[in-house]
Parts: C-alpha cells; sequence; structure tokens
C-alpha cells in the first residue's frame, strides 16, 4: 500500500519523501502513518460510506495545487457527538493524524458536527481502498479489502452507525440513497454473515416543490449480535 499511495501522489504532482515508513510533505511538519487494512480501518470504510465525503480536489487559495478533504458529518446529539469523538481516536490513533472537529449551524435546522481530514496522504490511501472520490451516488461499491467474515462486519458496524439504526423489533434498518450499493450489502451480508436482508425499498419524500427518493434495506430476522 505504501508504494500504491506514493504513485498516485506522484500522479497528481504532490511532493513527498518516506521517512521510517512515515509520508512528509514539502513543507509540512506532518508525518503521517499508513495502516494495514484492519477491523478499525474496515470500521471507518464502513462508516465513510455512510455519512463521508472525499470531497473533489478544490485549487487551493494563494498557492498552487488542490486541497484534499474528507469529510464525515456527525448529528448533534449525544450519540452524534460520541460518534464523531470514536472518529476523530481512531484517525489519530492509526494515522497519528488529529482531524479538525466544527459544529455547524443553519438557521431552522439542527445543529451538526463535522470532522475534517485535511491530508492528501490519507484521501489517496482511502481511494485506493475502493472510496470514489467527489459526489459518491452511482460509485459506491463494498471495497474488496473488507470481503471476509472479520472485516465486513465491521464495515457491516460503521455502516450501520452511520446510515442505519436498530428498531424497537431488533431489525437493523439501512438507509441510502445509492440502491445498487444497497444490494451489494444485502448480498454481502449473506454471504459472509448468513445474515439476511430485504431487497431494497423505496422512501419518497416530498418536500416543497423537490422529490426525494431514498432506499432502505431492514433484517429479515432479529439482529441479537
Amino acid at each position: 500500500m505504501k508504494n500504491r499511495v506514493s504513485a498516485l501522489l506522484d500522479s497528481w504532482n504532490i511532493e513527498h519523501r518516506i521517512e521510517r515508513d512515515k509520508f512528509i510533505l514539502k513543507g509540512s511538519k506532518l508525518r503521517i502513518c499508513l495502516p494495514q487494512t484492519d477491523e478499525d480501518i474496515a470500521y471507518l470504510l464502513g462508516f465513510l460510506c455512510g455519512d463521508g465525503c472525499l470531497g473533489k480536489p478544490q485549487p487551493r487559495n494563494r498557492i498552487s495545487g488542490f486541497r484534499f478533504k474528507i469529510n464525515i458529518c456527525f448529528s448533534g446529539s449525544e450519540r452524534g457527538r460520541t460518534q464523531a469523538k470514536n472518529i476523530y481516536t481512531i484517525f489519530k490513533r492509526l494515522f497519528d493524524y488529529e482531524p479538525r472537529v466544527f459544529e455547524r449551524k443553519r438557521k431552522g435546522r439542527k445543529d451538526w458536527l463535522e470532522v475534517e481530514i485535511n491530508s492528501v496522504v490519507i484521501y489517496a490511501y482511502f481511494i485506493l481502498l475502493g472510496l470514489p472520490m467527489g459526489e459518491k451516488y452511482g460509485k459506491l461499491n463494498v471495497p474488496s479489502v473488507v470481503l471476509t467474515e472479520t472485516l465486513f462486519k465491521k464495515f457491516l458496524q460503521g455502516l450501520t452507525d452511520s446510515d442505519g439504526h436498530v428498531r424497537k423489533d431488533h431489525r437493523v434498518v439501512i438507509v441510502q440513497k445509492d440502491k445498487n450499493f444497497l444490494d451489494q450489502v444485502r448480498e454481502t451480508c449473506l454471504r459472509f454473515l448468513d445474515i439476511k436482508f430485504s431487497v431494497p425499498r423505496p422512501n419518497i419524500k416530498r418536500v416543497g416543490d423537490k422529490t426525494y427518493t431514498w432506499y432502505y434495506i431492514v433484517t429479515l430476522s432479529r439482529f441479537t449480535d
């Protein structure tokens, strides 16, 4: 993975060097570690497929080059704050990198939190693990690196923590805009975990003069583990 990330950075004309397995960019004091694909990475991949985004690279102000950001959104509730703290801790431990955390407010809407990872090295790492750059809709796939029973279980946990919930009847619901991605999740759950989900069902909402369509899948039996 180290060599693949280095090659991708070269293709983006990002000057860097590697010292003791840590990436250092020209003009930066940060030293970024790249972890092996373990359960924590599988969990992050699931969470990023839900409430995360590898934004389209944006031109920097005043200096040349582009800014590569990963943003993850959380509700302003106690649960959301706990999740944000957990994601922050995982990134700090695995990558030796401290994300920025912002409180976001919009008039007439609920407050939320945003965790921002402003590192092209970490951005490239997740691109190579299979996450799409920019708009996710129609591009999401279950990453091939999580296709084992242990890792997919953690991926599913991350996806459920971000885009799902457990109902009062102990059935798991996952909600997504991308129907094809939900089909992949459903099939992979059956293959590796023997967990059966329903086929994706539409959830259509009309707000003002706009219509929004989301899809959801539900476990066909109670979730006990």
